[in-house]
């Protein structure tokens, strides 16, 4: 194993570890959720603040983690993932419905390629627009049925 660097503190029993990188002041924090590392600022320059940032922004994430919400993560892909383990939760609860598959391979193969690393608030009537010409078979399909279906 490694040494320690000098700007490194283990907190939280080893679960988390503030360090500093060069050209900044402030305290940074890696933390493991969701089965994925994490790295987060502290905006604090006092270790001391730090630790308590620390503390409570790995407490948001395990929260979260364990009440299956998205991580502190506002991509569209996070939210989708989330929609889908929602719709496997309630199927094998036998809540489901049959057209649950069908939106699990839309989300799939349509709409996280193309909206999966957006911001959900920037996701705006002009990117759909533009998902429209990424995606003209399943706009084209979807506009049929619509149609069909609503009028």
């Amino acid at each position: 194993m490694p040494p320690k660097a000098e700007h490194t503190v283990h907190i939280l029993e080893g679960k988390a570890t503030l360090y500093k990188r060069e050209g900044t002041p402030f305290w940074h924090l890696r933390y493991k959720v969701y089965g994925k590392w994490h790295r987060v600022t502290t905006k604090q320059s006092v270790l001391k603040k730090a630790k308590l940032t620390a503390v409570e922004i790995y407490a948001d994430s395990t929260f979260r983690e364990r009440n299956s919400l998205p991580p502190n993560n506002k991509r569209f892909k996070a939210v989708a993932n989330l929609a889908i383990r929602n719709m496997d939760e309630l199927t094998e609860a036998k809540q489901g419905k049959v057209t649950y598959e069908t939106y699990k391979q839309v989300i799939n193969n349509y709409l996280i390629p193309f909206f999966g690393n957006y911001n959900i608030d920037k996701v705006d009537h002009a990117l759909i627009l533009k998902f429209t010409l990424f995606s003209p078979k399943l706009a084209h399909a979807t506009q049929s049925r619509t149609h069909s279906t609503h009028t």
